[in-house]
């Protein structure tokens, strides 16, 4: 479910050809939906906050506007509810995507 979802936000901004930022954006809101649902959701996983944060500085320089971007926060939301149609294949994902090997952001998300 994660993969689809960053995969559907990816060719949404290749197809729409967004500015960086906007894109930049994106990710961040869907790296942001990730870590919720991984600390809500996920037994025995969690985020580690200085890595997120790191992440959240790099795509977003301005973080605390983003964070008080009430659309991105909408569109979290949705995503963490698509997350927790197949919670089981979404923690699998997030792990193999943030985890300590993570294949997208490695390390992201501990056990």
């Amino acid at each position: 479910m994660i993969r689809i979802a960053l995969a559907s936000l990816a060719l949404t901004a290749a197809l729409m050809g967004p500015a960086r930022a906007d894109t930049n954006e994106r990710y961040a809101t869907a790296l942001v939906a990730t870590g919720i649902f991984v600390d809500d959701v996920c037994p025995g996983t969690s985020v580690d906050r200085a890595m997120m944060k790191a992440a959240l500085t790099k795509l977003v320089p301005d973080t605390e506007a983003f964070i008080n971007n009430r659309a991105r926060g909408v569109q979290a939301a949705l995503l963490i509810e698509v997350f927790k149609q197949n919670v089981t294949k979404s923690c699998a994902d997030a792990w193999e995507m943030f985890g300590s090997d993570g294949t997208t952001i490695p390390g992201l998300l501990k056990r």
